[in-house]
């Protein structure tokens, strides 16, 4: 099992929508396939994130940013106040999140 180091520095890698890109959508021939994409590369320091009403928010705020994009959006207010009661008991056992903060270059 790995174990996460909160003092040592990490890199976070995200990554954005990416695709094939024939050479028919350039126009002009000779041309040659490529493939677009967007990343961000982010080196930082972890820490936890102890508290499990934080660790919800976050979990929230994600939920809420994803279901933005269906339609139909999934509504967590009944589900949230279960998961809240089993994330307390468990908390001590993995559950949870970090926060990074960026290293200055």
């Amino acid at each position: 099992m790995a174990v996460l180091r909160f003092a040592a520095p990490v890199l976070l890698v995200f990554r954005d929508a990416h695709g094939y890109v024939s050479p028919t959508a350039y126009g002009y021939t000779p041309a040659v396939p490529t493939w677009n994409y967007a990343a961000v590369h982010v080196t930082g320091v972890l820490e936890p994130v102890d508290d499990p009403a934080e660790t919800l928010a976050v979990v929230k705020q994600t939920v809420t940013r994803a279901e933005e994009l269906r339609s139909p959006s999934w509504d967590m207010t009944s589900s949230r106040e279960r998961v809240a009661s089993r994330w307390s008991s468990t908390w001590r056992s993995g559950c949870g999140c970090v926060r990074c903060t960026a290293c200055s270059s």
